[in-house]
């Protein structure tokens, strides 16, 4: 059995937006690379949603978003650990436009890597990982409503909210529809991340 997605699942957006949503990426993982939790922090809505599921319940709202934030970095610095975050392969799917048709809500998905090197050692990578985002437009600046972060090698680590289409399977067709295999569980680990 296959799945069918949308075409509008894969619809390009303007090289505009996309360099904006790259940027923003790369504003919030730089600032709390160099330390800048707040700033970090401040890219999240009032009501923003975090989850990495193999944490445990996600976190409800900026406020508690701040609170572990900050508690992490503080482990880092204590560790004399320098932590950084390399992105990739980001795609920017609009979901929802004004009447004008501009977008002001994006899903938005990148492989992302966390690591970090101590002082005077090596650098290991501590994460690989998918991040889908839910991007909302708040007073003409993006911002996350929703995070989802899906760390390679966990058994939560190929399944996405709402669908199951591992990435590497899935082909466009003549039509511009996006055909792809469901999620297989006997698959394990290591067949790919969803979309």
């Amino acid at each position: 059995m296959t799945e069918t997605l949308p075409a509008t699942a894969y619809a390009p957006v303007s090289a505009e937006l996309y360099a904006q949503i790259l940027q923003l990426y790369v504003r919030q993982l730089s600032s709390l690379d160099a330390g800048l939790v707040d700033r970090w922090v401040d890219v999240f809505t009032e009501d923003a949603v975090f989850e990495e599921i193999h944490r445990g319940e996600p976190l409800r709202g900026r406020e508690a978003i701040r609170t572990r934030a900050h508690a992490r970095a503080a482990g880092f610095a204590a560790q004399g650990l320098a932590f950084r975050h390399w992105i990739n392969m980001l795609r920017v799917v609009p979901e929802q436009t004004d009447a004008g048709g501009a977008p002001t809500r994006l899903r938005t998905l990148l492989y992302a890597m966390a690591m970090a090197t101590p002082r005077g050692g090596r650098l290991e990578i501590k994460a690989s990982v998918v991040c889908r985002d839910l991007l909302v437009l708040v007073d003409g600046r993006w911002r996350v409503r929703h995070r989802d972060l899906r760390h390679d090698g966990t058994p939560h680590a190929y399944r996405g909210p709402g669908t199951s289409v591992p990435v590497a399977d899935a082909v466009a067709s003549d039509t511009g529809a996006v055909t792809a295999a469901p999620y297989n569980a006997s698959q394990g680990a290591g067949t790919g991340a969803t979309v």
